[in-house]
């Protein structure tokens, strides 16, 4: 088994590296924001991240990072909830994005179990922070497995509250240092969240027939490309038929092993390798990394770059508290998962 200090924060906390493996496949998971920050499959680190904790404390693209409460945008950085209006952190252009200034993604969570093949790891989220009511007992466990990477999420609140956690890591199958406009990306949805220049959903979905946004078949990232449309930052309604069961590490109870039946949600097909996902989420944010620019560097000097890389966020979709949907009673669960799959294509 493999633990290592990564470095300490601001605050003074430290910071830990698991790394879980199975066969041609490991992941480095950091306690702060229980993020990914390696991903080799085939001796190849196909996943955005960084060199030390400083550099994921400057980083405003969520690398890695297990994002919530509420994952993408709630407009407006508020909601009604019974009729009691709660605010909540305006962190993105008067909205909240990924949970706030201080949402899970910052925290410093608990190593619950480790086994070198799995961790399971914990946080605490209490009554008000950030502006969300209630508090929050949330797990987030990564195992691999045959060539798959699973992460089963689980979160319990004492009032009721908003949830949708997700992963947000940035792929590029190649190896990060070019860019994904060759890549070639699948998602099983008919219909796509119609949203305005700010990103917020209108309230509409749109079908993707015709459009830019239908991905039923595969499609390069850099095909649609136009002076109109700098890349995908959507979410999908998931429609998929095929479904398949994994063995997963659950979040909840012991964090045993258990089966999960996941239908399967998009395809991204690269000059070396396939990864296929599978979740039991409604949606998944397609996002190409259009504006990704600037300092940290990544691991190892790597410039980031416009799409250098794509994430693809299994999710509820993005507002959906203010829809009346998302919502957690007190005592219940919130329970999702994603698995992404990698196998090479022969040369």
């Amino acid at each position: 088994m493999d633990k290592r200090l990564f470095g300490v924060t601001r605050n003074g906390e430290d910071v830990y590296i698991y790394t879980i493996s199975d066969g041609n496949l490991s992941a480095d998971i950091m306690t702060r924001g229980a993020t990914l920050v390696r991903l080799i499959h085939d001796g190849t680190d196909i996943i955005g991240g960084y060199d030390s904790v400083a550099d994921y404390e400057a980083d405003t693209s969520y690398q890695g990072a297990t994002v919530g409460r509420v994952a993408n945008r709630i407009s407006g950085a508020a909601f009604n909830i019974d009729g009691k209006i709660f605010h909540v952190d305006a962190n993105e252009n008067g909205n909240c994005l990924h949970g706030g200034y201080s949402g899970l993604s910052s925290k410093i969570w608990d190593v619950v179990k480790y086994d070198g093949k799995s961790i399971c790891l914990s946080c605490f989220s209490p009554d008000g922070e950030c502006g969300f009511p209630g508090s929050l007992s949330v797990r987030v466990a990564f195992s691999v497995k045959d060539g798959y990477l699973a992460i089963d999420y689980a979160a319990v609140p004492d009032k009721k509250t908003p949830v949708s956690m997700t992963n947000h890591s940035y792929f590029n199958l190649n190896g990060l240092g070019g860019d994904v406009l060759r890549h070639r990306v699948q998602i099983f949805s008919d219909e796509v969240t119609e949203v305005d220049k700010a990103l917020l959903p209108t309230g509409k979905r749109l079908q993707v027939t015709g459009t830019v946004f239908d991905l039923r078949s595969p499609r390069k990232v850099g095909e649609s490309l136009s002076d109109d449309f700098d890349g995908y930052d959507n979410n999908y309604m998931l429609s998929g038929d095929e479904k398949k069961s994994f063995e997963v590490v659950s979040a909840s109870g012991d964090c045993l092993k258990e089966m999960r039946t996941l239908a399967a949600a998009a395809v991204v097909t690269a000059e070396k390798r396939r990864m296929e996902v599978y979740t039991d989420a409604e949606g998944i944010q397609l996002y190409t990394a259009n504006a990704m620019s600037g300092k940290p560097d990544f691991k190892g000097g790597i410039k980031r770059i416009p799409h250098g890389a794509l994430c693809l966020e299994a999710q509820l979709e993005p507002d959906s508290v203010n829809r009346g949907r998302g919502l957690i009673g007190a005592g219940e669960t919130y329970r999702q998962t994603t698995v992404y799959s990698f196998s090479r294509i022969p040369s």
